[in-house]
């Protein structure tokens, strides 16, 4: 597999979630609002400079986008510099993001993002029972990860397709967010 290039944007983001109640299928998000960002990213001289706009809207190749909501991770928002259309999953590995999938589904559907959640740490969201993720089959409705693309438009869809099936050409947006609600928040 070649490794692709990737112009790396560290991305502190204050984020406040409030309780949601979950009702439907696993295939929907929830809202969070996050009010407050940073973001610094290595110029041509190599020293780091800070903005308040999101840097990856300059981004040739795929934009990537990580939104953990409550697993209590740092947002990550990257630029993956490629020529042609790749696979998803190629690309998040070139942006140092990790995806794991389940026994049943395999990288189909996203079960953990760099690790998280843990599988000895239980999810803990209002009106359910606290859940520790084992990656062994479809995630609950309540704590999943939901995949994202701007393909051609200036709004996130989301994924048709599995990640593991997913491609992405240069110019493409693609985003993880984990949810845990009956609302459909896009990454940030």
């Amino acid at each position: 597999m070649n490794q692709l290039p990737h112009r790396p944007i560290v991305k502190t983001t204050v984020r406040y979630c409030g309780s949601a109640l979950v009702a439907l299928a696993a295939l929907t998000l929830a809202a969070c609002s996050s009010p407050g960002t940073i973001v610094g990213a290595p110029n041509p001289g190599g020293e780091v400079m800070t903005t308040s706009q999101p840097l990856v809207s300059d981004c040739d190749g795929v934009a990537v986008v990580v939104d953990f909501g409550i697993l209590d991770e740092s947002e990550i928002e990257t630029c993956v510099d490629i020529s042609a259309e790749r696979p998803a999953l190629d690309v998040l590995s070139a942006a140092g993001v990790t995806v794991a999938g389940t026994d049943d589904y395999g990288t189909a559907v996203v079960c953990r993002v760099n690790d998280a959640p843990a599988s000895d740490v239980p999810i803990v969201v209002e009106g359910y029972a606290p859940h520790t993720e084992s990656c062994a089959s479809m995630p609950p409705a309540y704590a999943y990860w939901a995949v994202w693309v701007k393909q051609g438009t200036p709004d996130w869809q989301y994924a048709m397709v599995g990640a593991s099936d997913l491609t992405v050409r240069p110019g493409d947006s693609l985003g993880l967010a984990f949810t845990t609600g009956t609302t459909t928040p896009t990454p940030n």
